[in-house]
């Protein structure tokens, strides 16, 4: 949890407003908010309070007297605009250096904390979230070194730093006039603990410009002015031009999402497929991870979300066998994705070769379980049973004994924990969201989970492309024996052992005809099987249900699904399923009106197929109801995606490169591509440059002359020779 003190002058409470609402929305990290103001507090926190506690926050009317320093403090300006994510940030400037006990992000009115060159005044608001991902993206440090602390907004280190810094201040009759947080902050610094910037959060500063003031004054003293000579943003400042630059796309400005997946196909891909396909508001991007038994991330991969030719490749020099807790030279490939396609949001589906890291870039990010990997990793979370716990010794167990712990052999019992512990730190700290097809899949996620009982999640059923699959039905004429289709990989926990031993009692009724079971199940499946298709593509699924014309489909998994696909298709087919009642398949199936569902046991299964061999009419009463079925469509399911984790809007100075974006050779003028791509994006950015300068000359306070010196900054910035390049292409 974060201290935050909002202050605000007398007479400016309803400045409040405006930032109570930014750190609602900011992030994750729970808040305990006070509002510093004399007066017009009360009605503030009435209105506001409601919301803060629906999002885990306190807030309150309070004093710095009740602050004891053991917690980050925040201390803020009331009408200061703060982008989303600050926290995060902000916190990982603060402890990018154990010397750093005070942060201030990048603002504009002081050279000392701007951006832009000079100081610039105050920009549009609109601005805010635009610089703050282009930030985002950009090659800085978390932090450089200042000589105080910005007045209006900064983060200090809970502790020491926080004790003193809260000690000075109370000193002080105000907090707006005088040294105020510039003083608080040198007091730090005689104290060994350095103010620092944090070069990844831009804020815009409150419209009234007073509490500034003193500061300017001292901007044009050393040892200021000498700091300010050799400013160490100046790096940030270039990098952020170049970033422009490289983001050169023929004009495409959604937001981009990037997906975490890995090469083994099955449900998973099919799921980030369908996203990809069916998402229009987003550019999608897929970072796979390929390898082999022993390594399977020896290799990351990107894809466009259509698909087709991959973007990019890279090979790891050190392989990941499972999932690393932490990976330098993937952290690498990751940020020089995120920098160079411009991704604003990422979606994990799965962590197999890859690293918990993607956890640790700032951007808004969502886990979706798909399985119980990596809390898991027999993936299934099923030992002779499902499991409901997993300490070390039942782990131990399950490494040395469990058939269907056969992915990752080599890692130790203390690697898993460790694991498992930081994933769950992530977890219960919100630096990424938990989303789960149904609530069963959450639950038995967090049950082997630490401390799982802590964490939040979120439902969100899967969708399904509108008219996937045909509506096939059942025969009107009910035949001799029951024709069963059993569609799926087919495994232990997928109900192989449960069929094998149910069979001899049940085969005088049955026919089964089993569809994509696998190479490996075939020699189990002789003498049981009526026909078997080992393999067959998604297209040709349908056909082969039709031709075996089945009275139902039989659902045998013994371990919890998190969803079942199979279930979905077989509903939109109009095909009843029998399943058993265990996980999602229990949760999704209304018994006798969408399903049949039988205890996961052979004698259930038996005494059920027995009692449908008698009397058909519970099939085709089901089959009747399933022929109003609509599945969930993927729009729906990603709509509730982006209300969980909303994509930025897009405004004007935001460019980025596309999924299929140009190679670094594309601005040359021999280029051939340059006509159909390059030009276009070089007259964007022409555009964000002229948009910068015409929104700096209505700037309030300065001057003409001064006006014009910061129209000419801003060209500087962007870059003379690119806006004298599209300036003679217009002449053209």
């Amino acid at each position: 949890m974060i201290d935050v003190l909002v202050w605000a002058a007398a007479g400016e409470s309803q400045a409040f407003g405006v930032t109570l609402a930014d750190l609602l929305v900011g992030g994750g990290t729970p808040l305990h908010v006070r509002l510093l103001v004399s007066e017009g507090t009360a009605p503030l926190v009435k209105a506001w309070k409601a919301r803060f506690d629906d999002r885990g926050h306190r807030l309150e009317a309070g004093s710095m007297a009740e602050i004891d320093g053991s917690r980050d403090l925040l201390m803020v300006l009331a009408g200061t605009r703060l982008p989303a994510g600050w926290e995060v940030r902000m916190r990982d400037a603060l402890y990018s250096d154990r010397l750093v006990g005070i942060v201030s992000p990048m603002c504009e009115g002081l050279e000392t904390f701007s951006l832009l060159p000079g100081g610039a005044g105050r920009l549009p608001d609109d601005l805010l979230g635009e610089l703050n991902r282009v930030l985002i993206h950009v090659q800085a440090p978390p932090a450089v070194p200042a000589p105080t602390s910005l007045p209006v907004c900064c983060l200090v280190r809970a502790g020491d730093p926080a004790r003193l810094f809260l000690e000075f201040l109370s000193r002080q009759g105000t907090l707006l006039e005088g040294e105020g947080w510039a003083g608080a902050a040198d007091h730090l610094g005689r104290h060994g603990f350095q103010p620092a910037i944090a070069c990844r959060v831009w804020i815009d500063r409150p419209p009234a410009g007073r509490t500034l003031d003193h500061w300017r004054s001292r901007e044009r003293k050393p040892p200021v002015s000498a700091y300010l000579h050799a400013h160490p943003l100046r790096a940030v400042r270039g990098t952020v031009r170049e970033t422009l630059e490289r983001w050169r796309s023929g004009g495409d400005t959604r937001p981009v999402r990037l997906h975490l997946s890995h090469s083994w196909r099955g449900g998973l891909e099919k799921w980030v497929r369908q996203f990809c396909q069916a998402d229009g508001e987003s550019g999608n991007l897929v970072l796979k991870s390929v390898g082999s038994w022993g390594a399977f991330g020896s290799r990351l991969v990107l894809y466009g979300g259509s698909g087709g030719k991959p973007l990019a490749s890279w090979d790891l020099s050190l392989p990941i066998h499972a999932t690393a807790i932490s990976h330098a030279e993937y952290r690498r490939i990751l940020d020089e994705v995120i920098r160079r396609w411009g991704v604003d949001q990422i979606v994990v589906s799965s962590l197999i070769g890859h690293s918990l890291d993607v956890f640790e870039t700032g951007l808004p990010s969502v886990m979706v379980v798909h399985d119980y990997y990596p809390v898991c990793p027999a993936v299934s979370a099923y030992f002779g049973g499902r499991c409901g716990e997993c300490d070390a010794g039942r782990m131990g167990r399950c490494l040395r004994e469990n058939p269907e712990q056969r992915f990752f052999r080599g890692e130790s019992v203390e690697y898993w924990l460790a694991l498992r512990h930081r994933l769950s730190d992530l977890l219960r700290r919100q630096r990424v969201l938990l989303a789960a097809p149904t609530r069963a899949a959450a639950e038995q996620y967090l049950a082997i989970l630490p401390d799982g009982e802590k964490v939040d999640y979120h439902v969100i059923e899967h969708g399904l492309p509108p008219e996937e699959l045909p509506h096939i039905g059942v025969p009107a004429e009910p035949r001799r024996r029951l024709q069963l289709v059993v569609a799926g990989t087919f495994a232990p926990h997928k109900g192989l052992d449960l069929l094998l031993e149910a069979w001899p009692r049940m085969r005088e009724w049955v026919d089964l005809h089993f569809l994509g079971c696998g190479k490996e199940a075939v020699p189990r499946l002789e003498g049981i099987a009526a026909s078997v298709v080992p393999f067959y593509r998604p297209e040709e699924f349908s056909d082969h249900v039709r031709r075996i014309a089945p009275d139902a489909g039989l659902l045998l998994s013994v371990f919890s699904e998190t969803f079942c696909y199979t279930l979905s298709e077989l509903w939109c087919m109009g095909i009843p399923p029998i399943a058993t009642r265990v996980g999602s398949l229990a949760e999704r199936i209304e018994e006798g009106e969408t399903g049949l569902l039988f205890e996961p046991d052979a004698d259930a299964l038996v005494e059920r197929v027995r009692t449908l061999h008698a009397e058909r009419s519970p099939l085709r009463y089901i089959a009747g109801r399933l022929t109003a079925y609509h599945p969930r469509e993927m729009l729906s399911m990603i709509e509730e995606y982006n209300r969980l984790v909303p994509v930025p809007e897009v405004v004007g100075v935001h460019v980025r490169g596309r999924p299929e974006a140009v190679p670094e050779t594309a601005l040359e003028e021999d280029n051939p591509m340059m006509e159909g791509t390059g030009v276009v994006a070089i007259r964007r950015l022409a555009s964000v440059h002229d948009m910068l300068v015409s929104r700096l000359a209505a700037i309030e306070g300065p001057g003409r002359l001064r006006r014009a010196v910061y129209r000419l900054a801003i060209r500087l910035w962007l870059g003379l020779p690119l806006a004298l390049l599209v300036r003679r292409g217009r002449r053209r």
